[in-house]
């Protein structure tokens, strides 16, 4: 019951949680392991929640800042966690990939960039006393 041409990013983020549990191990270590396919945990569970918190984003900060700085780095220490915890995911899914080299490699790439830049935010969150 594969459904990745026909499905809508929920169904397939249902069927990934399924096919999760049947082979007995919980989604994130699914994910961590690699055992994802590439395109859902790239689509799925990277960029389409990135999409979502950016998109968010100044509406979770201004609420935040209303509770204090504390909540802030709280909230940015989440998203580290996640976002490196995601890039792991899918390189170790990109090294599991049986399909054309062009996607193992550009993953790869996406990986590479966003983890610089991930450095580079924290850099300069910390130069300006953020965290």
């Amino acid at each position: 019951m594969k459904c990745f041409l026909g499905c809508n990013t929920t169904q397939k983020v249902e069927y990934q949680f399924k096919e999760a549990k049947m082979r007995n191990k919980s989604l994130t270590i699914s994910l961590w392991e690699g055992e994802e396919p590439l395109a859902s945990t790239f689509w799925g569970f990277y960029i389409t929640p990135l999409i979502i918190m950016r998109t968010m984003e100044n509406k979770i900060l201004n609420l935040l800042l209303e509770l204090s700085n504390n909540a802030i780095t709280f909230y940015i220490l989440l998203l580290v966690i996640w976002s490196v915890f995601m890039l792991i995911s899918i390189w170790n899914s990109a090294n599991n990939y049986q399909g054309s080299i062009i996607w193992h490699i550009l993953a790869k790439v996406v990986v590479v960039l966003h983890m610089l830049k991930l450095f580079v935010d924290i850099n300069t969150l910390i130069k300006a006393g953020i965290i």
